[in-house]
């Protein structure tokens, strides 16, 4: 029993550093976790709307 349990804990572990290790850098390198990445731009809902109108020009 307690053989299976750090048998199950090690692999948890592995799993997670696993997915840690390849989602931190992306979210690093695009400002996400350092808060330095740039605001999101808001458009104004008529330009959306003159955006979608020329698609069909």
């Amino acid at each position: 029993m307690k053989n299976s349990l750090w048998i199950v804990i090690t692999l948890a572990g592995a799993f997670l550093g696993f997915s840690m290790g390849f989602a931190t850098p992306p979210m690093v390198e695009t400002g996400m976790l350092t808060g330095k990445g740039a605001p999101p731009k808001v458009e104004k809902a008529e330009e959306l709307k003159k955006f979608y109108q020329d698609l069909y020009k």
